[in-house]
């Protein structure tokens, strides 16, 4: 037995070293546990069997022999994640360098871009967020994303639409209505995409997990009407399509597809709002700002002006302005770095490596900004010089990936503020309920500010 037990340990650093030492196995964790599980069960089973006294019992040996196993490897990987990874230098806290739970475990409150902000002051400019990944808090981080020069592939985060055949019809409404909930999911396990991917494998009728599958399925019915009725002039999904049937068609191509119709969906729908709120929050904060905006829009003839309101240079600001401060999209945004590695200010990361960025970090950079907390709209219009460096706002991201439906969000959010402004006076229901927007925000993928109680007061009715 004791030779049984001393192979175990032995396997489980063989396996390590071999095998799992070799590049990012996390996107396979649900193949990893049905082949551990498989053979555990194999391993009981012909323990059982062979029995010398013939009668059932607990297979011990394969239990203990299994449990060592197990802690060899673990052991093993944490050792040398912790002291022998190429990425060991790079500071940050330890825990996390050993495993994605800790950083899961400090996001259990769907707050990862506070999270990530108190790393950024304590670590500074590069900080080993996980095992093999890298945030880069710089203003210039979005170059080494989605700049023009870079090679970087796509993460793991990108791999999550895959439905692992567990996919259910439903009415495609469903898909819309749970789709809050489906990405509340990602609150607290973005750090670790793995998760979900075991919940999606395993779980698919589970909790939140169903109604992130009837989200991805109203999303393909929505692609398949849509390739089915081709518009008189491209739509936004056009070049998905047309890319879609230049391909061989195979199943990559197909998830793919599904995949950035999810994306187009929740980024389209549950961007807005969140922006919409945080807006009026900053607006009912700052009422000499609405005012600003009001003096504005009354030499406008026609408020429903889309070209008209986009000249108006205070209310352009006050929404860049509040974009900057509590971003619609947080944190998200993963890249991998190009095999033969990537070298950003210097500092040089390895090759596959995980690199992220903090949108609501980077907006209060004091590199990139002057009086970074401060609310001052005029710093994108008559006080440029309060913007140090402006590669470091990005609320719709930048570059080849940036958000193609950025101009058409501008144009709503300048139409609802001026069709409120020019009819409302704004302000908060209580003074109790003023910073609840951006003391109970969470990070769920998209924004979900706190709330937002305000009361709409009709511009004749305000006593001066």
């Amino acid at each position: 037995m004791q030779t049984q037990h001393l192979a175990a340990l032995a396997l489980g650093l063989v396996v390590h070293q071999a095998v799992f030492i070799r590049g990012e196995w996390h996107i396979k964790a649900p193949a990893i546990i049905s082949v551990h599980a498989t053979l555990l069960v194999a391993l009981c089973a012909l323990e059982t069997v062979l029995a010398r006294d013939g009668r059932p019992g607990v297979p011990t040996t394969s239990l203990i022999s299994s449990s060592l196993y197990l802690l060899a490897l673990l052991s093993s990987i944490t050792t040398y994640r912790l002291f022998f990874h190429r990425l060991h230098h790079f500071p940050g806290p330890r825990l996390v360098t050993a495993s994605k739970l800790w950083h899961v475990w400090k996001c259990r409150s769907s707050r990862s871009y506070q999270v990530l902000d108190d790393w950024h002051h304590k670590y500074g400019t590069f900080v080993r967020t996980g095992p093999s990944e890298i945030t880069i808090f710089h203003p210039k981080a979005y170059d080494a994303l989605d700049g023009p020069r870079t090679r970087s592939p796509r993460s793991d985060w990108y791999d999550i639409i895959a439905d692992f055949g567990q996919l259910k019809r439903r009415e495609w409404l469903d898909g819309a209505l749970f789709m809050r909930s489906a990405v509340g999911l990602l609150g607290p396990f973005s750090p670790a995409i793995w998760i979900p991917k075991i919940a999606f494998a395993f779980f698919p009728g589970a909790w939140r997990v169903k109604h992130w599958f009837l989200m991805v399925d109203f999303a393909e019915k929505c692609t398949d009407v849509r390739m089915k009725n081709n518009p008189k002039e491209p739509d936004i999904v056009s070049g998905f399509i047309n890319d879609f049937n230049a391909s061989a068609q195979g199943d990559y191509d197909r998830r793919t597809l599904k995949g950035d119709a999810a994306a187009l969906v929740i980024t389209g729908s549950d961007t807005i709002s969140p922006s919409l709120t945080i807006l009026l929050h900053f607006l009912a904060t700052h009422p000499s700002h609405a005012s600003r905006i009001r003096a504005e829009l009354s030499a406008v003839p026609d408020i429903s002006d889309a070209r008209a309101l986009a000249l108006l240079p205070h209310l352009t600001g006050t929404i860049n302005e509040s974009m900057r401060l509590l971003p619609a999209v947080p944190t998200f945004g993963t890249r991998m770095t190009p095999p033969e590695g990537l070298t950003f200010e210097g500092t040089f990361i390895p090759g596959g490596v995980k690199i992220c960025s903090s949108r609501y970090t980077l907006g209060r950079l004091e590199a990139a900004f002057e009086q970074p907390l401060e609310f001052i709209p005029e710093r994108w219009s008559t006080r440029p010089e309060l913007i140090k460096d402006k590669r470091a706002f990005a609320p719709f991201g930048s570059g080849r990936t940036s958000c193609v439906g950025k101009q058409l969000a501008m144009i709503q959010l300048r139409l609802v503020t001026a069709s409120l402004l020019t009819k409302y006076h704004i302000r908060f229901s209580s003074p109790d309920v003023a910073g609840l927007v951006e003391r109970d925000m969470k990070d769920q993928l998209t924004a979900k500010p706190g709330v937002l109680s305000l009361v709409f007061e009709k511009l004749g009715d305000v006593v001066a």
